[in-house]
């Protein structure tokens, strides 16, 4: 089982959404969620079904003060990286993301203090920075990146820096495939959902951004981590995740950078 499958079967037992989260300390093989403790007086019933079915299924504990941990095997770590997206929620995310593009839409660009639409954005710093800006900021009308940022070819610009890991990932020049990595890749279906659920893009656009992060500048494991997944898997995993993120904001990612 990944946690992606169950997060959904948590969700189905209580009637509201579960978001499990990889903890970082030993990702990607440790998850856990505090959705017990937090539904506790509103449903205290639900949590008692919660509580008696995931106690049952392998690798799941629940500890005194209500903190559901979910140990992934080697078979789940391997799971999570063949995990699909799903076609009807990148389908539904990339008609929010579309429906943020009216030329007419005003964005006010927080950092310099300046008023735009989309269409004059887009002039200033090209149509696909405009796109991604829009979809990161998404449910505010603001654009929280400096015009000077976005209109550059460096990582500050979140679309280059996705742009760039991907093909660092698609011409095999990442450095390492972290345990980060493998649990930002064992998320990112639960951040899509959470995009499709809320009706926000901003959602999924950071979760890619935080992949891209970690391709580019990867976080050493602790010296004691066991690697369970393969490499090669993972990369490609984290690969289609950036892809799919650049498709759902109608970004085409070019053959090379």
């Amino acid at each position: 089982m990944t946690p992606y499958r169950l997060g959904a079967a948590l969700s189905a037992v209580l009637g509201a959404p579960v978001r499990i989260r990889p903890d970082l300390g030993q990702a990607p093989v440790r998850w856990t969620t505090t959705v017990l403790r937090d539904h506790r007086v509103r449903d205290a019933g639900g949590v008692d079904r919660l509580r008696a079915m995931a106690t049952d299924l392998p690798g799941v504990t629940v500890d005194a003060e209500d903190l559901l941990t979910f140990d992934v095997d080697p078979a789940g770590v391997e799971a999570m990286l063949a995990e699909p997206l799903s076609d009807t929620d990148v389908a539904a995310a990339g008609a929010l993301a579309r429906d943020l593009r009216d030329p007419s839409r005003p964005w006010l660009l927080t950092r310099d203090g300046r008023r735009s639409t989309y269409d004059d954005l887009a002039a200033l710093v090209g149509d696909a920075a405009a796109r991604w800006a829009s979809a990161r900021s998404a449910g505010s009308a603001r654009v929280d990146v400096a015009v000077d940022d976005l209109a550059s070819a460096t990582p500050q610009n979140p679309s280059f820096a996705v742009l760039l890991a991907h093909d660092r990932l698609a011409r095999g020049r990442a450095p390492i495939s972290s345990g980060r990595l493998v649990a930002l890749v064992g998320e990112a279906p639960m951040a899509l959902a959470d995009t499709v659920r809320t009706g926000r893009t901003r959602p999924w656009v950071r979760h890619v951004e935080a992949v891209a992060t970690e391709v580019l500048s990867p976080r050493p494991d602790p010296p004691a981590a066991t690697v369970t997944w393969t490499a090669t898997r993972a990369r490609e995993a984290a690969r289609i995740v950036l892809a799919t993120g650049l498709q759902t904001v109608g970004v085409p990612a070019p053959a090379q950078i």
